[in-house]
Formats: structure tokens, C-alpha cells, sequence
């Protein structure tokens, strides 16, 4: 019998009204493509988390799962202007201050 995992990934409250401040910007682009766009919007984020996580690990020495498995607000924090070019092809988009 296989041992199928279950990806569990939490998602603070914070996090879905930061995302759609963002996905409101994004759907006014002409080169918004649906799921292709916030694929690579939540993309992006993921790895802004990886920096988060990576950060943790060097000041404390320890890593947490909930963590690993969380995206928060702090995600967001490393976003700026030249990353939504490879979003979505415009640095027009109205940064969280």
C-alpha cells in the first residue's frame, strides 16, 4: 500500500487580505493570465518564505515545522518593484509601505 502525504500548507488570515490587495492590481494588467500569473505571484512568495525560514534557522539554530508550513505577512516584505516584471511585466504595481 502507498503512503500518500498530505501537503499542508497554513495561511494566516493577514496573508489572503495582503494577496488580494496584490491580485486586485494584477487582473487590470493586459498580460494577466489567470492562474499563470498568480502561480507566479505565489511563487515569488514562497520564496520570499524560504528567506524568512532560512533567517529563523541562522539566529536561532533551530527550525520550527509551522514555519516551514506557513505563509505570513513577513512574506511579503521582501516584495518590490522589479519583482512583479517577471510577474506580470509592469513594476507599475502599488507596493504595500
Amino acid at each position: 500500500m502507498q503512503n500518500n502525504k498530505i501537503r499542508k500548507i497554513q495561511i494566516e488570515y493577514q496573508f489572503f487580505l495582503l494577496d488580494f490587495f496584490y491580485i486586485e492590481q494584477l487582473v487590470k494588467f493586459p498580460a494577466f493570465a489567470n492562474a499563470r500569473t498568480i502561480k507566479v505571484f505565489l511563487n515569488q512568495l514562497l520564496a520570499y518564505q524560504a528567506v524568512r525560514v532560512e533567517d529563523s534557522l541562522v539566529s536561532t539554530g533551530t527550525l520550527i515545522y509551522d514555519d516551514l508550513v506557513t505563509l505570513t505577512r513577513d512574506d511579503f516584505k521582501g516584495l518590490c518593484a522589479e519583482d512583479f516584471i517577471n510577474i506580470i511585466g509592469s513594476e507599475q504595481v502599488k507596493l504595500l509601505t
